[in-house]
């Protein structure tokens, strides 16, 4: 068998941590795109890992459902209405909103916020912990535990207050105009 799966689940891990990284930053926007790139690129690691031809992997472009349903139809997986809800929302995400739209003043990035990106991030996490199930020791529990920390602790970086440095936030909104 090919280990053409290890080298998409290797850039998966690099997507999520850039993800993490910019998430600490507070760049929802582009810490959404680089988990959806992440869950998507576990997505084909585990059909390649499977056999289905990389061409035909090539050609679901970024529509994860698209990987969603061939991964069931293998008998892999079955995800939950949760799930595929979750997975319509990151293709959107990454299809959609990732340039301007003619009918919009605002930026694509005004509308991803720090729960979208920790949401983005989890669901990236989530997908990565199911294809640890389908591709056993292809990464260490130790490694999968690092990820987590690492996501935990950019969730408490981007949740800190700039103003007032806590976390929650202590500020009395009105008053001192904080937007955290």
């Amino acid at each position: 068998m090919s280990a053409q799966h290890k080298v998409w689940i290797d850039a998966a891990l690099n997507d999520l941590a850039a993800a993490i990284y910019l998430h600490e930053g507070r760049y929802w926007f582009h810490a959404t795109l680089e988990a959806q790139q992440a869950g998507e690129k576990f997505g084909k690691a585990i059909l390649i890992f499977s056999g289905v031809p990389v061409a035909e992997i090539k050609a679901y472009s970024h529509r994860v459902l698209k990987i969603n349903e061939r991964i069931e139809q293998l008998g892999l997986h079955r995800f939950s209405e949760i799930e595929q809800n979750k997975a319509m929302e990151m293709q959107k995400n990454y299809t959609n909103l990732k340039y301007p739209d003619e009918q919009s003043e605002d930026p694509p990035y005004i509308l991803f916020g720090r729960i979208g990106s920790e949401d983005s991030i989890q669901w990236a996490v989530n997908y990565l912990d199911m294809m640890m199930s389908i591709i056993p020791d292809v990464i260490t529990e130790n490694d999968r535990d690092g990820i987590k920390l690492s996501f935990l602790r950019a969730k408490e970086i981007a949740n800190t207050c700039k103003k007032c440095n806590a976390n929650p936030c202590v500020c009395d909104d009105e008053q001192s105009g904080c937007k955290m």
